[in-house]
């Protein structure tokens, strides 16, 4: 077989019984990622693991090749999880060493990724005549789908209020789904291209169809899952248990927002929310899935920067530090009560400098979507900027930024934060 393999395929093609489970996977550079759960002993542990075909472009001389890694730091703890591993990473080589499809269909480099944003509309409107022409095009997809579900916490920098989704918005979004699978995913990849799913809502938990919803994205694409869940879902061990069961997922993060239940419950907007999101946080830490702790920096939580490290860090958790952004006026207008000045950000930052090392060579780091000089360069080498400022609703550089050597690339400062602060904090950098 030399055409690329269904989902359910090359997941089955990849499980070992009694010894790993298949569960996501998608395409690197000449290779694959896959992601899984590999059984040591009576232990289930999530993992990682790369297969490289022979390319021609220097990145491999030997022909296939496999590596394995650990989710979870904890992981390594386990006596037989290396034994383990090193078995299978020898199984997967010499079952791909046979597979002609292998070589054929991933020898080469990564295709360009095109990527829709998209939430339903009138049918016929959302799937456009441009995306229905990409289907043979040789660049893989990327859907970015945006559905509807009411959340059960009331953050203070949430622009949602009285939302109106109903149970017709939630049926909707599971044809809108079902529809991509059928017109788009399936007969792209007929012509061996890839495709992933982002999926954001503002409580994914809450969406009747989610399940339903990650079944047709496993079938058709097979690609790994991110949801971000609001903690007070989570908070249910029995809950938390099911959601470990969802089609294809790979990793959840549950928000945080401070170390005290003064602030975090202040935040959350709930009485109670502290003491649910450590529930959630032990709740998660135990199931074989990556996990991530986003840590959203308010003005109120800057000075538990630290004790919020020491938390996530003792349930072995990938640490998020989330700036608050404006995406639009009513979130403007909120932010100006809750956004950290920028230079005590950075001095927060600073000094939990070593903590956040710890996080780093843990299960990992990022400090996402903050002005450059809010983040220290030591730490430069863990911020990302997933969004940037001309997407953004009135964020901008203030006269102090001229002559900033990141000026092209930093977020700016939002409307809101200028009103407040002026160019405070600001730090150029020539």
């Amino acid at each position: 077989m030399n055409k690329l393999p269904s989902p359910r395929e090359l997941l089955q093609f990849l499980s070992v019984p009694g010894v790993f489970i298949a569960e996501s996977y998608q395409r690197q550079d000449c290779g694959i990622e896959v992601f899984g759960r590999v059984i040591s002993g009576e232990h289930v542990f999530p993992i990682g693991l790369a297969a490289y075909a022979f390319c021609g472009h220097g990145c491999r001389d030997d022909a296939p090749f496999v590596e394995t890694w650990p989710i979870r730091r904890s992981s390594k703890e386990n006596t037989g999880f290396v034994a383990t591993c090193d078995s299978l990473g020898k199984e997967i080589h010499s079952r791909l060493a046979g597979a002609d499809w292998f070589e054929s269909c991933f020898s080469g480099m990564k295709p360009p990724v095109r990527v829709w944003s998209l939430s339903h509309g009138s049918p016929g409107e959302d799937i456009t005549s441009e995306m229905l022409a990409s289907v043979g095009s040789g660049e893989d997809l990327s859907f970015h789908v945006n559905l509807y579900s009411n959340c059960v916490q009331k953050c203070a920098f949430c622009p949602v209020q009285n939302p109106i989704w109903s149970s017709v918005d939630q049926d909707r979004d599971l044809d809108l789904v079902c529809r991509l699978a059928e017109r788009i995913v399936r007969p792209a990849r007929a012509h061996g291209q890839m495709s992933t799913f982002g999926l954001n809502a503002d409580d994914l938990l809450g969406h009747r169809h989610l399940g339903a919803i990650l079944q047709v994205i496993a079938d058709a694409s097979g690609c790994p899952i991110h949801l971000l869940i609001p903690p007070g879902r989570l908070a249910s061990a029995s809950v938390a248990d099911a959601v470990a069961g969802l089609p294809g997922l790979q990793k959840i993060s549950t928000s945080v927002f401070g170390a005290s239940a003064e602030v975090h419950d202040a935040v959350a907007g709930t009485p109670g929310a502290f003491v649910r999101m450590v529930r959630a946080l032990r709740n998660i830490s135990r199931l074989p899935l990556q996990v991530n702790g986003q840590f959203i920096l308010t003005r109120r939580a800057v000075p538990e920067l630290s004790p919020v490290l020491d938390m996530l860090l003792h349930f072995d958790f990938e640490v998020t530090i989330r700036s608050l952004i404006s995406d639009c006026a009513r979130h403007d207008e909120i932010l100006g009560d809750v956004t950290p000045e920028i230079g005590e950000v950075r001095s927060a930052l600073e000094a939990a400098g070593s903590r956040l090392e710890q996080a780093a060579a843990g299960a990992g780091l990022s400090i996402a979507d903050f002005p450059v000089c809010a983040v220290p360069s030591a730490l430069r080498s863990h911020a990302r900027a997933d969004l940037c400022r001309a997407n953004l609703y009135g964020h901008e550089l203030v006269p102090a930024c001229s002559g900033c050597r990141h000026s092209d690339s930093c977020i700016g400062l939002s409307r809101s934060y200028r009103v407040t602060y002026g160019e405070s904090g600001v730090r150029p950098e020539p």
